[in-house]
């Protein structure tokens, strides 16, 4: 019996996806969980396992091909010689799949594109490839400049090259230029539309006496000498999460007809990339030490860099954390992830004026706003999570109770 290799849907992150690598090749047997072809969605890297045991009899998609959910990308027969005939009606290839991404040769057998086949074993990380494929970038001219492994600096690098390389005048104000919308950037602009359509945000700003916090990571820094410490973002991580944990009725969503509790305090953090934003989620935040707090997000943050994130990592969870003090932001409001219930965005923590037992001194200040779903909540509840996530903050004391 013939049956169809499909790309499946992944949870949150849905939409098209790139097929990265096949784990297997035409004629190999498989067994049921085993790993038979790599995925890149619009924020993560999937592995896809085999569905059942069998032989693989046709691949159907070359690395490299973008695919939607449910497309037929490869045929698995039970038995090594049987004839490969209509696929099982339950898995029966939908229209968008009819034309293979590949064409038979001469002897009937299928082959990938000579170009696609080279490209997929240069050793890349997802990202560049795309980056590549979207400015016609060979990977095989591209030499990395660190490692063996090209990454996103070295597409930027010889993209920024050709420009500089361009005929007089072509760099002109008049000049234009255009490009494909990535799958990464298409996701997040129906994602973002999605949030702001069907949900109802309300917003809520409070100003973060950060003082405390930041002498107590000085003070930390010094007797460390110098060596990584856990950083204001880690700090308000933790701090959202222990009031997350004391605020029940925001660790939730709504879903229409109910209200889906979460039993965990999943807490997700924005983290910025070359052309978008991936929200891993740490997990059982309010369980943690600050110390593990930031471990977790530094991993999270090397695994979005390599491009290893998967679905799991970025699915669940009622509320994410997004910082851009960073980048000198005083305050801004943040659009909710789908799937949860609000987002804590905050500013730079910087000195400013403020009064203190009537007297006007200078604090160290951060702006925190809180954007939050008004089908799932009400001001009060909202303002209680974030009044105590200020608390928090500004008696740190009880983040740093173990040894950092």
């Amino acid at each position: 019996m013939t049956y169809s290799i499909i790309i499946p849907h992944l949870g949150a992150t849905g939409g098209d996806v790139v097929i990265v690598e096949w784990r297997v090749h035409e004629g190999q047997h498989v067994k049921a969980g085993e790993t038979i072809f790599v995925v890149e969605t619009d924020k993560a890297v999937d592995e896809v396992p085999a569905f059942r045991d069998g032989y693989v009899r046709r691949i159907l998609a070359a690395a490299g091909s973008e695919k939607s959910p449910g497309d037929v990308v490869g045929l698995l027969t039970d038995t090594a010689d049987e004839a490969t005939g209509q696929p099982t009606a339950s898995a029966a290839p939908p229209s968008s799949a009819t034309q293979p991404a590949v064409q038979q040769d001469s002897t009937g057998s299928l082959n990938p594109a000579r170009t696609a086949v080279a490209t997929a074993t240069i050793a890349a990380t997802p990202r560049a490839r795309r980056l590549a494929a979207e400015h016609g970038i060979d990977l095989s001219t591209v030499q990395p400049a660190v490692g063996k492994i090209i990454q996103v600096r070295d597409i930027e690098a010889l993209i920024h090259s050709r420009s500089e390389n361009r005929p007089n005048g072509a760099n002109s104000a008049s000049d234009t230029s255009s490009r494909p919308v990535s799958a990464r950037r298409r996701a997040i602009a129906e994602r973002t539309q999605q949030s702001k359509s069907e949900i109802p945000h309300f917003y809520i700003s409070v100003d973060v006496d950060m003082t405390a916090l930041a002498e107590k990571r000085h003070a930390l820094k010094t007797e460390r000498g110098g060596l990584a410490i856990p950083s204001l973002n880690d700090c308000v991580v933790a701090a959202a999460a222990r009031a997350l944990r004391e605020t029940p009725g925001l660790n939730a969503r709504y879903a229409g007809d109910k209200i889906l509790q979460f039993e965990t305090v999943d807490v997700g953090v924005v983290i910025g990339l070359d052309e978008s934003v991936v929200v891993p989620l740490v997990r059982k935040a309010d369980t943690l030490s600050l110390r593990d707090v930031s471990k977790e997000i530094r991993q999270l943050r090397e695994r979005a860099d390599a491009g290893t994130l998967t679905s799991a990592d970025q699915s669940g969870g009622a509320l994410t954390v997004s910082n851009l003090g960073m980048y000198g932001v005083d305050g801004f409001v943040a659009v909710i992830h789908p799937g949860q219930s609000a987002v804590l965005a905050c500013g730079a923590a910087r000195p400013r004026p403020w009064i203190v037992e009537g007297q006007v001194t200078v604090r160290t200040l951060m702006t925190m706003t809180l954007s939050v779903d008004h089908r799932l909540s009400d001001g009060v509840p909202a303002a209680q999570f974030i009044q105590r996530c200020k608390n928090i903050l500004e008696q740190p004391a009880q983040l740093f109770e173990e040894k950092i």
